[in-house]
């Protein structure tokens, strides 16, 4: 069944390249949503897909790829939005 998480890792990940490293394995999960900076380098992801494939991407988001520090992370189980591909938020 397909879900939608969004999660918040909290730290100063701006300029790490962590949303890139994100956005290319939710793609190779096949994962959709979005991925963005939120505040003073949160980041903010959007996902959907099956458990298996979110918990890969949360498991992967714990491993931290960028190898930058962060604080905590935060995951809210949300409202399906359907989104058609894994895209990255700029702001």
């Amino acid at each position: 069944m397909k879900k939608h998480f969004d999660i918040l890792i909290k730290g100063n990940l701006r300029n790490t390249g962590f949303v890139l490293l994100i956005l290319k394995k939710a793609r190779n999960l096949n994962v959709t949503g979005k991925a963005g900076y939120h505040g003073d380098g949160d980041v903010l992801i959007q996902a959907e897909g099956n458990t298996e494939q979110l918990d890969r991407l949360l498991e992967y988001c714990r491993k931290n790829p960028a190898g930058d520090p962060y604080k905590e992370i935060n995951i809210l189980e949300g409202v399906l939005e359907n989104y058609s591909d894994f895209e990255m938020n700029v702001t």
